[in-house]
């Protein structure tokens, strides 16, 4: 039995509110984010991206969010076109792009970028995805619908800092992602 509130930094829902369930800074919208169904087909229960500038930014995020080399991040998706773009994004510390419905996704991990690409590269619009990304010292592993995707050793350490945290878009890293969100968490430990 796993314990999912072990380690938890951050949980958000997305159920008809941005508030966390654990930490206390609220993350703002961008004008243009809609709320949309989620994947148990619940309004208001996700939210929707278009791949232009509509994010959510988690400002600043503390120290103790994402400690040391050991993390793991969890996400639905449901991706509606070939649109790439960012998914999440702690810039130099760690990331998941969307690259395309035939194309695998990036993570990204560690100071000086390590840019690892998975292996599934079929996805449909249709359905929605549970992407999580576990690191553990010195290996990064990509999980997609409780499967193993593509597990890497990786040189580039983690650091932590005081940087914003963008959802489903980013200015200038990755561009903006077209589809939907849902009920992401940070954990500062590997699941």
């Amino acid at each position: 039995q796993v314990d999912l509130a072990n380690g938890l930094q951050a949980w958000y829902p997305f159920h008809h509110s941005l508030e966390s369930r654990i930490i206390g800074s609220p993350p703002s919208l961008s004008k243009g984010a809609a709320w949309t169904d989620n994947r148990f087909g619940e309004s208001e229960g996700a939210l929707a991206f278009r791949g232009t500038d509509q994010h959510i930014l988690i400002p600043l995020a503390e120290n103790q969010m994402m400690g040391g080399n050991e993390y793991a991040i969890s996400m639905w998706i449901q991706a509606l076109d070939d649109n790439p773009g960012t998914l999440i994004l702690k810039e130099g510390d760690y990331g998941v792009k969307w690259n395309g419905l035939g194309d695998p996704l990036t993570v990204y991990h560690g100071v000086g970028g390590a840019f690892l690409k998975g292996k599934q590269n079929r996805w449909s619009s249709n359905m929605w995805y549970h992407i999580v990304v576990v690191a553990r010292e010195k290996k990064v592993s990509l999980y997609i619908n409780g499967e193993l995707d593509q597990s890497w050793e990786v040189k580039s350490s983690y650091q932590v800092d005081k940087k914003n945290i963008f959802i489903g878009y980013h200015p200038y890293f990755w561009g903006g992602f077209t589809g939907k969100i849902d009920d992401l968490a940070i954990y500062n430990r590997p699941l």
